[in-house]
């Protein structure tokens, strides 16, 4: 086969049969749509195509510069692309964190501007969010940057609903289940959409990560109802799933199926078959269901390293922040403002905030300490100082998700320790006090006062 240009490679990409052997549901046949395939070896090979493809010509004319949040597979294809119109390209981003796609992003010749961030710790109040920082980058360029805003993008799930779904009602005769990791959630809402239009009764099943974990390009809940094009009623079900069973997933379909797809892949094949072994014994006829295989093993390495070391010849990982499931995290002590308030009036109450220290010196709790999450996982691993008989400790963070893990962990290993209900987002909501005093650095005084 000849092409002229590498876009002619992208979509159509092959569908694999799960064997039966391996996902044992009886009366589905459960499918792979292999995304890695695609020639930057993503799923977001489609969206990046789409939304530029008629405007390369122009910006490569108008000498003007690309710029994108992405925490990489974008990004990826987005600096193959505009490499080859010989465009420049800037990626802002706080969720750029696997060294090889770092590298890979490199090796294009792009501009990588880390936003400073907590470990996975969404934070909905705070202005240095890479969206924010482009558009205002966007608007004092005076028309010299293009934002792909992938996030927000129309052409993000039509490019899903002109070719993947069109291609996926192509191979098969009938679609009942479509089971699908929601990052932008653009690649659902846009495959939903055409599959519907022919099978009135499919299922969408999204897929999250869960709120203390990290998968790349999947989000949690909390990060979906900011960001894309999330539409909670287009989703029958919500299956969350954490980086344990992602790689778990990986792993069968990597060697029992030769299917080297990434860990999102292996997320959306757990998270499939958590689903459809629920409703598999109520069938009374065969069905039909499809999931995701996002991108390529490869760009992972140091993550799946990182988390399973034995399977490159470390030690396994032991690790006293893992272990903690829902019903742990559910239990986890945590304050309302009010008693956090009350509590606090003690000097042997220690606040510690886990964001960012950009976020910190933004506004935080009077009185309290920055302890970025990164670091403060190191330190709770040896139990101090946090676990002295007559100290409370209290830990923040945005919306109070991230700060349950180091309550349940503390509370689990004997400490006296909490996490602010609803975190500095009801803390703020309520009026309650706060330091303030970096906002005028950061902002400028008028957006401070405001």
């Amino acid at each position: 086969m000849i092409v002229e240009s590498v876009t002619d490679l992208i979509g159509n990409t092959p569908l694999l049969k799960i064997p039966q052997h391996v996902h044992g549901l009886k009366n589905i046949s459960l499918y792979a749509k292999l995304e890695y395939m695609n020639p930057f070896g993503s799923v977001k090979d489609r969206i990046a195509w789409h939304i530029l493809k008629t405007e390369l010509p122009h910006l490569k004319r108008e000498k003007r510069s690309i710029i994108e949040n992405s925490s990489g597979n974008t990004a990826k294809a987005v600096a193959a692309l505009a490499g080859m119109w010989g465009v420049p390209f800037r990626l802002v981003s706080a969720m750029a964190k696997v060294e090889e796609t770092k590298d890979m992003l490199r090796l294009l010749g792009v501009n990588i501007q880390e936003v400073p961030s907590a470990v996975e710790c969404f934070d909905p109040d705070d202005p240095n969010d890479p969206n924010y920082i482009i558009e205002r980058e966007v608007t004092a360029s005076a028309g010299k940057l293009f934002f792909t805003k992938q996030f927000f993008n129309e052409k993000n799930p039509e490019a899903h609903y002109e070719t993947t779904g069109k291609e996926l009602i192509d191979d098969l005769a009938k679609i009942d289940f479509l089971c699908a990791g929601l990052g932008t959630s653009g690649s659902t809402l846009g495959i939903r959409k055409r599959i519907r239009e022919r099978d009135p009764g499919l299922t969408c099943v999204g897929i999250t990560s869960a709120a203390t974990d990290f998968i790349p390009g999947i989000r949690t809940i909390s990060q979906m109802r900011d960001y894309g094009f999330f539409e909670p009623a287009a989703y029958e079900a919500m299956v969350t799933v954490d980086s344990g069973q992602a790689l778990d997933g990986m792993l069968t379909l990597i060697r029992s199926c030769g299917l080297l797809c990434g860990p999102s892949g292996g997320a959306n094949f757990m998270g499939a078959l958590e689903y459809l072994r629920a409703v598999d014994s109520s069938l009374t006829a065969p069905a039909t269901a499809v999931f995701i295989a996002c991108d390529r093993t490869e760009w992972y390495i140091s993550y799946i390293k990182q988390r399973r070391p034995e399977l490159f010849g470390g030690k396994e990982r032991k690790d006293l922040m893992l272990g903690l499931d829902s019903e742990s995290l559910a239990a986890a002590p945590a304050l309302s403002p009010f008693a956090a308030r009350e509590r606090m009036r003690s000097a042997d109450t220690l606040v510690v905030d886990i964001r960012s220290p950009l976020s910190f010196g933004m506004f935080s709790i009077e009185g309290s300490i920055n302890l970025p999450g990164e670091l403060l996982e190191k330190l709770v691993q040896s139990r101090t100082p946090f676990c002295g008989p007559d100290k409370t400790v209290l830990f923040v963070c945005p919306v109070g998700e991230q700060s349950r893990r180091f309550s349940a962990h503390l509370t689990r290993l004997g400490a006296k320790a909490f996490s602010l209900e609803g975190g500095l987002q009801a803390w703020r909501a309520l009026g309650y006090p706060l330091r303030t005093e970096g906002m005028d650095e950061i902002l400028g005084p008028a957006a401070s006062a405001a």
